[in-house]
């Protein structure tokens, strides 16, 4: 069991991290509480100091090890209160202080639930029980009173319609978290544009989604040359593009039209022509004092077989129509264009109808 650990890392908030002193140093609350509080506080790899072990923090707590699993896990697929406090405290509750949570993170909502207050479309869109509504052919989404922080986190949820694809476009030109109907869509064989994935250039670690028609969470988190990619509390994605030993990836991107290190894009939810949902947009900027570090241990889902086939003839007739000479062999070890001359189609208000 103890060799899964590193799937449940858990990074606390300063305000989880002082709620949770708070709640240890009063004693108010049940002894079952109070160890889930001191199991997180000292598995926290968002303190300034080393995490502790599981088997050093399950000693300190009194417990065993598979509750210290237990503990990361829920944080993880569950959140800070539902693991804190279990059943003790009603649904509602939970939704209450995991919003004041985030109000003292800083956390700005982006969507009422009622209005287009903020956003433009042609109107394809529509507000359907608090969610924004693709419900017929126009093109994307735009949020605009204010551009994508340079250093981020945004929260969202999801859900998509049988065979679904979509994207959530946070930076300048073809940089999208990936929406997506896994199973239904043909993107889905290739895990580069499965959901969750940094479309066309990072796959998950897994398959966090859950099947068209129900709820996703998703949360996108950015700070320097950082990208972190999260799908109904799992972190699937976590990696540097700085990084050498991801530069074939990358290099795929670039083919595609988008610059890493470009900022300052417009946040728009993309029309593919099929009909999606989103509602819960929110998000803040990351303060300098508190570090997004890659995860060491992410790994993607590999490419292979007839999906990796695909890619490359993709990439290929990519060159070729920017009047470039395709290589042999492995596509995207070619030469890269320039990012200006893909840039206005693709930072276009509206977005391409296809992919």
């Amino acid at each position: 069991m103890m060799s899964q650990g590193w799937k449940y890392k858990v990074e606390l908030s300063v305000a989880e991290r002082n709620e949770l002193q708070s709640l240890v140093d009063q004693g108010r609350e049940a002894k079952s509480t109070r160890k889930r509080a001191r199991i997180l506080l000292k598995v926290d790899q968002g303190s300034d100091g080393p995490a502790w072990t599981d088997e050093r923090a399950a000693e300190f707590a009194e417990a065993g090890l598979s509750t210290v699993y237990r503990v990361r896990q829920r944080f993880i697929e569950e959140g800070f209160q539902a693991t804190v406090f279990r059943k003790s405290v009603p649904a509602r509750l939970y939704r209450k202080l995991d919003g004041q949570a985030e109000a003292a993170q800083g956390f700005v909502s982006l969507f009422d639930g009622k209005s287009f207050d903020g956003w433009e479309h042609d109107g394809n869109w529509e507000i359907e029980q608090g969610a924004f509504a693709r419900v017929r052919v126009g093109g994307s989404l735009t949020y605009t009173k204010s551009l994508v922080p340079d250093d981020f986190e945004l929260r969202f949820e999801w859900k998509v319609s049988k065979g679904c694809n979509s994207g959530v476009y946070y930076r300048p030109a073809q940089y999208a978290y990936q929406i997506l109907d896994n199973v239904h869509s043909p993107y889905g064989e290739n895990p580069r544009q499965a959901g969750g994935s940094l479309f066309f250039c990072i796959a998950p670690s897994k398959d966090a989604t859950k099947p068209y028609g129900q709820w996703n969470s998703g949360r996108v988190k950015c700070k320097g040359t950082v990208i972190e990619h999260w799908v109904n509390g799992e972190r699937v994605l976590s990696f540097d593009y700085t990084d050498p030993k991801w530069a074939k990836m990358v290099r795929l991107l670039k083919i595609r039209g988008a610059d890493l290190d470009a900022r300052g894009g417009k946040l728009w939810l993309q029309d593919h022509g099929q009909d999606v949902w989103f509602r819960k947009l929110r998000w803040r900027e990351i303060p300098d004092d508190e570090p997004v570090t890659a995860d060491p241990e992410f790994v993607p889902l590999p490419v292979t077989g007839e999906a990796l086939k695909k890619e490359q003839e993709r990439v290929q007739r990519m060159l070729k129509a920017q009047n470039k000479k395709p290589c042999k062999g492995v596509a995207y070890d070619t030469p890269i264009m320039s990012v200006a001359r893909l840039y206005h189609r693709c930072c276009r208000r509206i977005a391409p109808t296809r992919r």
